[in-house]
This record gives C-alpha cells, sequence and structure tokens, in this order.
C-alpha cells in the first residue's frame, strides 16, 4: 500500500510510504450480561498471505508458521481455506487456538469494484454456501445405530476394515498351523 503524507507541517512535498496491507480479523465472545471476552485474533499479511488449509481438520497453529507456504493475494486474485485464530495462553506462555476461520478472499480492480460495489449499505457480501451438516439427532438414546455410524464409521471406517483383515488372516493362519501336521501325517500314510 501507497501512502503520501507530509514528514511535518512545514514541508513541501509529500513522503511516499509503502507499507504492507494488513487484514486482520478478531474473534469476541459476544455476553449479554457480562463484559465481552477477546478470544483470539489473525493478521494476515496480504502479499505474503500464509496457504489456508484445505479443511479444518488441517487447519492447525503450524500455518501461522514462519517456513509455512504463502502466496501473493495480488498475483492469484483468488483465494479460499481455512485460517486459525491464536491466542496467548498466560498460565502455559504459549500460544493455543482460539477457532477457525473459512474465508474466500478476492482482489477486484477499480473497474470490477464499481460494476459490483459491496459493502456500505450496498448489497451483501457473497457468503459461502451453508456448511453440510449432517440430518441426524446426535441424541443416543433416540437414534443409537445413526449415531454409531456418524461418529464411529466415519472417523475409523480403514482402521476397522484393516484390523477387520488383520484378524481374520491371524485365523486363518492360526487354523491352517493348527491343522497342517494333521493332514501331512494322513497324506504320508495315505489314510
Amino acid at each position: 500500500m501507497l501512502l503520501r503524507k507530509k514528514d511535518s507541517k512545514f514541508a513541501v512535498d509529500e513522503t511516499e510510504y509503502k507499507t504492507p496491507c494488513h487484514l486482520t480479523l478478531q474473534v469476541w465472545d459476544n455476553d449479554t450480561f457480562s463484559k465481552n471476552d477477546f478470544l483470539g485474533s489473525l493478521t494476515l499479511e496480504l502479499s505474503r498471505l500464509k496457504r489456508g488449509a484445505k479443511t479444518s481438520k488441517k487447519c492447525n497453529l503450524k500455518l501461522l508458521d514462519k517456513r509455512a507456504p504463502v502466496i501473493n493475494l495480488f498475483r492469484i486474485r483468488r483465494t479460499r481455506g481455512w485460517w486459525v485464530f491464536k491466542n496467548y495462553h498466560q498460565k502455559t506462555g504459549t500460544n493455543i487456538c482460539a477457532g477457525k476461520v473459512e474465508a474466500e478472499m478476492e482482489v477486484v480492480t477499480q473497474e470490477e469494484a464499481l460494476l459490483d460495489p459491496v459493502g456500505l449499505g450496498r448489497r451483501e457480501p457473497q457468503a459461502l454456501p451453508p456448511p453440510n451438516r449432517p440430518d441426524a439427532s446426535f441424541l443416543w438414546f433416540k437414534n443409537p445405530l445413526k449415531s454409531l455410524k456418524l461418529l464411529v464409521c466415519r472417523r475409523y471406517k480403514w482402521k476397522m476394515i484393516c484390523c477387520l483383515l488383520i484378524v481374520f488372516g491371524v485365523l486363518f493362519l492360526a487354523s491352517t498351523l493348527y491343522s497342517l501336521p494333521g493332514y501331512t501325517i494322513k497324506k504320508m500314510l495315505s489314510v
């Protein structure tokens, strides 16, 4: 971003300062009776934007590491992903994950902005589609099999299949080793 301002009241010419564009997002707890609590913040430099995670499960504090891959939003003009909010934890002295946000950012030219204005009482911003939430009730006593399927099978499906294959393989190997001596003796004696 290019800023022009005078160094002092008596300066004749304006001085140009180049500063990086930052987007700062904050999360606050909106309490009704008590004061609002600050939960976390996220500051993104748009020319060196940390690449967002593709899913919320992959979104963690490693995204904000100095060695994390960066992109220039002014070159690619559009990005979408998950970013993590961080907050300083007083007791442990470390940063903790205070929340996650899914966002889509787009840089448009001045002509495009004039053709399709948003904000400031004009039109609403283009919101993301609503999230795909399961239509099941998580009250396990109402529908225990559906809750079991949603909670266990989706998360651990491949691990359970691998464990079952290993158990069947071990049982087959054990039964083969158990019956192999009897069959070899029958074959040797031709009985």
